[in-house]
This record gives structure tokens, sequence and C-alpha cells, in this order.
């Protein structure tokens, strides 16, 4: 790209869900019709297991995982269409099974295996950014850890594995949708456990930079100008002066429309800063176009005899810096005071 610079002294299953009032989650197999639909739930310490009735059962076989071996115990035989296992507590996550039993004794249907691990709820971009997404969601009951994931080219892939109830996902492209989903997860005697995963979530990134990005970038400016500084004996420049720092923000843009330091107007550059009832009794600009991050514009000023000359000029004591952005190009504004 192309530089201008400026100075002027101066779950593993196919199945469908049905979700229930009150929270809970029933599983159907989409290919066996007769098989019993399985819903876990928790009451007082305990887990509970439910189910509907399946045609020619006669009674049902609970089976949970053993955490240990990473297989399935049946640990009961009911005629009922509930379960309530009091045998472990709900503080820990627990995976379950049910089987449809027949008067000869025949097993005619399984039920999908669910956990106690909750549906990851309210899944949200909290910010949006041209190469970010930060997301957020809802703690879910039990789970330790919660697994987001991405849609890259129609597949879903892990991003991170968190204990936190947000994640910033970074490199993204600008003005770019991705599509993101979270599950809860639980490890109990290293037999991992996964909650149902939340509702897919769009999220398109800015086009633009925000203000507040424009804002983290002038503030890098003004850190390597003073290290600069530094590096040759001279004291830092301040940076807390909001007329100044308004004005160079003012100045961003027009040198987007005239790439000079005669404004579009044909007032003086430092017109910026008088017509905002600013007063000095001297002052300098740096301008810049096309350096794509702080430290590539301070370096190439500070390599230009009259832009390296206003950086270092001892008699300035403020600083204010502007970025404007058009298209993916940046363009940048120093403008120094005393």
């Amino acid at each position: 790209m192309k530089k201008v610079l400026s100075a002027v002294l101066s779950l593993f299953m196919a199945v469908n869900i049905v979700l229930i009032p009150n929270g809970g989650v029933i599983f159907k197999s989409s290919a066996a019709a007769a098989e019993p639909a399985i819903k876990v739930s928790v009451s007082g310490n305990n887990p509970v297991i439910s189910w509907k009735k399946t045609k020619k059962a006669v009674s049902y076989h609970v089976y949970r995982i053993n955490t240990k071996t990473g297989k399935y115990e049946k640990i009961a035989e009911t005629e009922n269409l509930l379960y309530v296992d009091t045998n472990v507590e709900s503080k820990t996550a627990q995976k379950y099974y049910v089987r449809a039993i027949d008067k000869n004794g025949d097993k005619i249907a399984k039920s999908a295996a669910r956990t106690t691990l909750r549906q990851v709820k309210n899944l949200k971009a909290a910010e949006i950014k041209t190469d970010s997404v930060t997301l957020t969601w809802d703690k879910a009951v039990n789970a330790e850890k919660y697994v987001v994931e991405q849609s890259i080219n129609g597949k879903w892939t892990t991003v991170k594995t968190t204990s936190k109830l947000s994640l910033t996902v970074k490199d993204l492209k600008r003005k770019t949708s991705y599509k993101f989903r979270v599950r809860s997860k639980s490890t109990v005697n290293k037999t991992n456990f996964y909650g149902l995963r939340s509702s897919v979530l769009t999220v398109k990134t800015n086009s633009e930079l925000s203000t507040d990005e424009l804002a983290a970038l002038a503030a890098e400016v003004l850190r390597l100008t003073n290290k600069e500084r530094k590096n040759n004996g001279l004291s830092a420049l301040s940076g807390n002066n909001a007329t100044l720092n308004s004005a160079a923000m003012v100045r961003a843009p027009e040198i987007i429309e005239r790439f000079s330091h005669t404004r579009p107007d044909d007032k003086r550059c430092f017109t910026a800063y008088t017509d905002l009832g600013g007063k000095y009794s001297g002052m300098g600009e740096n301008i810049a176009g096309g350096q794509a991050t702080p430290d590539e514009v301070v370096e190439d000023w500070m390599d230009s005899e009259g832009h390296r000359k206003n950086i270092l000029n001892p008699n300035y004591t403020h600083l204010g810096v502007g970025v404007a952005e058009k298209n993916g190009r940046f363009y940048w504004v120093q403008l120094f005071l005393y």
C-alpha cells in the first residue's frame, strides 16, 4: 500500500429436540418412533429421570454411566415413567439412558443418552469490532467449563474451552458474518459430560473501526512518540488537552478529503484548534496516510527529517493525535502545542 507523509513546522447423535416449558429437554430419535423420549431434571439433591410411555412396554430399565469405567450400568427396573436417583447427588454431572422392555423381557427400544448438564442460554455478542467478537453467556447448572465452537466452511470447530462466561474471538475479517455456539462441559473421574449446545448466534463484524478503537490507536501513537522523546532525553508530551485531541480528530478525516496542511476550506491546519477555542504560542502538525499501525507511522515519521523535528522539538508540551479510516486505509495526524 502506498504511504505518504507531510509535515509543517511551527451431542454426537441424530436427534430431534423438544423444549419443555419448565426448562427440561426431551430427546427423540429421528429413526425410531418407539424410542422412549427421556428427560433429566433435578429435584432437591437428586437427578430425576422421566420418559414417555413406549408402546408394548411393560417395564423400563434405567442406566447410568460409571464415571470410573466410562461404561453404563443398570441402576433400576421400574414400571413407572419416572425414577429418582437417590444414590448420587446433583452437584456433579450424571448421564443416563432408558430401555423399554416388553412382556417377554425383550429390549424393544432405547432412549438417547441425557446428562444433568443444562443447555447454555443467552449466548450473545457483548462487543463487536472489525476483527474480533466478544461472546457472553449465562452460567449453566453443573458446568465446570464451556466449549465455544465456530462454523468454518460449514464445519463446526472448537475455538476454545474456557471456565469463564465470556470469550473474545480474534483474528476475524471485517464486514464478515460468523456463526458461534457454546455447550457446557463437566469432567468426573476423567469422564467428560457435555450439555446441549446453545442456539446458534450469527454475528457480523464491523466494516469500520469504532470511536473507541480509533481512540486506542491514537493513544498508542502518543505512547510511541513519548518513547522516542525519552530515548532522546526529552520530557514526555501531555495528551490531556481535550481541545487539542478533538482538533486532531477533526483534522484526520480532513486529510482524507485533502491531503495537505491546508484544510478543505482553505484555512491553515491550526485553525482546527483555534476554531474550538484553543490558544497557543506555537504549534506543529505531522500527517501521514497508508500506514497500518501506530508503530509503522511513528517509525516513518522518525525516518523523515521534518516530522522528526516536530516529534523531538523540546519546546512542545502537548500532543493531540487523530486517526481516521476509509476503505481499510488509515490516516494519521499529530498536532503539537506549546
